[in-house]
Protein backbone atom coordinates (compact mmCIF):
# COMPACT_ATOMS: atom_id res chain seq x y z
CA UNK A 1 0.00 0.00 0.00
CA UNK A 2 1.48 3.60 -0.83
CA UNK A 3 1.07 6.59 0.80
CA UNK A 4 -0.91 7.95 -2.00
CA UNK A 5 -3.29 4.72 -1.27
CA UNK A 6 -3.49 5.49 2.50
CA UNK A 7 -4.55 9.07 1.65
CA UNK A 8 -7.48 7.75 -0.64
CA UNK A 9 -8.38 5.27 1.75
CA UNK A 10 -9.00 8.26 4.56
CA UNK A 11 -11.00 10.32 2.14
CA UNK A 12 -13.01 7.83 1.33
CA UNK A 13 -13.75 7.06 5.60
CA UNK A 14 -13.96 10.68 5.67
CA UNK A 15 -16.32 10.87 2.13
CA UNK A 16 -18.50 8.16 3.67
CA UNK A 17 -18.46 9.61 6.79
CA UNK A 18 -20.24 12.78 5.23
CA UNK A 19 -22.64 10.44 3.23
CA UNK A 20 -24.19 9.10 6.25
CA UNK A 21 -24.22 12.13 9.30
CA UNK A 22 -26.38 15.35 8.69
CA UNK A 23 -23.48 17.28 10.23
CA UNK A 24 -20.66 16.51 8.77
CA UNK A 25 -20.21 18.42 5.61
CA UNK A 26 -19.02 17.27 2.96
CA UNK A 27 -15.09 16.51 2.58
CA UNK A 28 -13.42 17.65 -0.47
CA UNK A 29 -9.60 16.90 -1.34
CA UNK A 30 -6.96 19.45 -1.99
CA UNK A 31 -9.38 22.49 -2.75
CA UNK A 32 -8.18 25.90 -1.73
CA UNK A 33 -10.30 28.57 0.46
CA UNK A 34 -12.17 30.25 -1.78
CA UNK A 35 -14.48 26.87 -2.43
CA UNK A 36 -15.08 26.92 0.99
CA UNK A 37 -15.91 31.02 0.76
CA UNK A 38 -18.43 29.46 -2.38
CA UNK A 39 -20.15 27.01 -0.22
CA UNK A 40 -20.61 29.02 2.79
CA UNK A 41 -21.88 32.16 0.55
CA UNK A 42 -23.95 29.73 -0.81
CA UNK A 43 -25.85 28.69 2.31
CA UNK A 44 -23.66 26.02 3.74
CA UNK A 45 -23.56 25.67 7.63
CA UNK A 46 -19.89 23.72 7.38
CA UNK A 47 -17.13 23.14 4.98
CA UNK A 48 -14.68 20.43 5.12
CA UNK A 49 -11.56 19.87 2.83
CA UNK A 50 -8.96 16.93 3.32
CA UNK A 51 -5.27 17.96 1.98
CA UNK A 52 -2.72 15.42 1.21
CA UNK A 53 0.18 15.79 3.66
CA UNK A 54 3.91 14.76 4.08
CA UNK A 55 5.19 10.72 4.92
CA UNK A 56 8.07 10.10 7.35
CA UNK A 57 9.31 6.81 6.87
CA UNK A 58 9.89 5.20 11.10
CA UNK A 59 11.67 2.29 10.25
CA UNK A 60 13.02 -0.15 6.97
CA UNK A 61 12.96 -4.08 7.70
CA UNK A 62 16.68 -5.31 6.11
CA UNK A 63 16.89 -8.48 4.36
CA UNK A 64 13.02 -8.45 3.63
CA UNK A 65 12.72 -8.99 -0.21
CA UNK A 66 10.98 -5.97 -1.63
CA UNK A 67 11.47 -4.49 1.12
CA UNK A 68 9.18 -3.18 4.18
CA UNK A 69 8.68 0.21 5.25
CA UNK A 70 6.76 1.49 8.23
CA UNK A 71 5.77 4.91 7.37
CA UNK A 72 3.72 7.31 8.79
CA UNK A 73 1.66 10.15 6.64
CA UNK A 74 0.09 12.86 7.67
CA UNK A 75 -2.98 14.81 6.50
CA UNK A 76 -4.74 17.89 7.32
CA UNK A 77 -8.70 18.01 7.41
CA UNK A 78 -9.73 22.11 7.55
CA UNK A 79 -12.93 22.34 8.79
CA UNK A 80 -15.04 25.40 8.52
CA UNK A 81 -18.42 26.03 10.95
CA UNK A 82 -20.57 28.95 10.35
CA UNK A 83 -23.17 29.46 13.42
CA UNK A 84 -24.37 33.19 14.89
CA UNK A 85 -22.92 32.26 18.28
CA UNK A 86 -19.15 30.57 19.77
CA UNK A 87 -21.37 28.34 21.67
CA UNK A 88 -23.09 27.11 18.48
CA UNK A 89 -19.70 26.61 16.38
CA UNK A 90 -17.82 25.23 19.54
CA UNK A 91 -20.90 22.55 19.44
CA UNK A 92 -20.59 22.08 15.85
CA UNK A 93 -16.61 21.72 15.66
CA UNK A 94 -16.85 18.90 18.71
CA UNK A 95 -19.79 16.95 17.50
CA UNK A 96 -18.18 17.02 13.60
CA UNK A 97 -14.65 15.61 15.80
CA UNK A 98 -16.63 13.11 17.81
CA UNK A 99 -17.51 11.53 14.35
CA UNK A 100 -14.49 11.74 12.19
CA UNK A 101 -12.34 10.10 15.76
CA UNK A 102 -14.97 7.36 15.93
CA UNK A 103 -15.11 7.08 11.99
CA UNK A 104 -11.14 6.57 12.31
CA UNK A 105 -11.15 4.13 14.91
CA UNK A 106 -13.25 1.95 13.38
CA UNK A 107 -11.56 2.08 9.40
CA UNK A 108 -8.66 0.23 9.53
CA UNK A 109 -8.05 -1.05 5.69
CA UNK A 110 -4.45 -2.42 6.52
CA UNK A 111 -3.70 0.58 8.15
CA UNK A 112 -2.47 0.46 11.43
CA UNK A 113 -2.93 2.96 13.26
CA UNK A 114 -5.68 6.44 11.73
CA UNK A 115 -5.50 9.07 14.70
CA UNK A 116 -6.43 12.94 15.26
CA UNK A 117 -2.84 14.22 16.34
CA UNK A 118 -3.18 17.37 16.10
CA UNK A 119 -6.17 20.66 16.15
CA UNK A 120 -5.41 23.89 15.53
CA UNK A 121 -8.15 26.37 16.69
CA UNK A 122 -8.03 29.43 14.71
CA UNK A 123 -11.77 30.22 16.46
CA UNK A 124 -11.18 33.46 14.14
CA UNK A 125 -13.79 35.28 11.63
CA UNK A 126 -13.29 34.15 8.45
CA UNK A 127 -13.34 36.14 5.30
CA UNK A 128 -15.03 38.84 6.91
CA UNK A 129 -17.34 36.61 8.10
CA UNK A 130 -18.14 36.89 12.05
CA UNK A 131 -20.26 33.70 11.89
CA UNK A 132 -17.52 31.13 10.47
CA UNK A 133 -14.86 29.81 12.12
CA UNK A 134 -12.11 27.24 11.14
CA UNK A 135 -10.31 24.18 12.87
CA UNK A 136 -7.11 22.77 11.45
CA UNK A 137 -7.03 19.27 12.20
CA UNK A 138 -3.98 16.51 12.01
CA UNK A 139 -4.49 13.34 10.80
CA UNK A 140 -1.82 10.72 11.16
CA UNK A 141 -1.91 7.51 9.56
CA UNK A 142 0.64 4.58 9.84
CA UNK A 143 1.04 1.79 8.28
CA UNK A 144 3.57 -1.02 6.52
CA UNK A 145 4.55 -0.43 2.87
CA UNK A 146 6.51 -2.62 0.41
CA UNK A 147 7.36 0.76 -1.23
CA UNK A 148 9.24 3.88 0.10
CA UNK A 149 6.20 6.39 -0.27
Amino acid sequence: MSSDAVLTALHAVLTGLAAAEADVPEIARNENLDDAFAALDGGAQAYGNMVDGDLERISEALGVTGGQYEIRQFALLELIVKAPSDAERRAAFEAILFKVHAALEAATGGVANWEITGIERLNQATDGDPEAAGRTVEITCEFVSDVPY
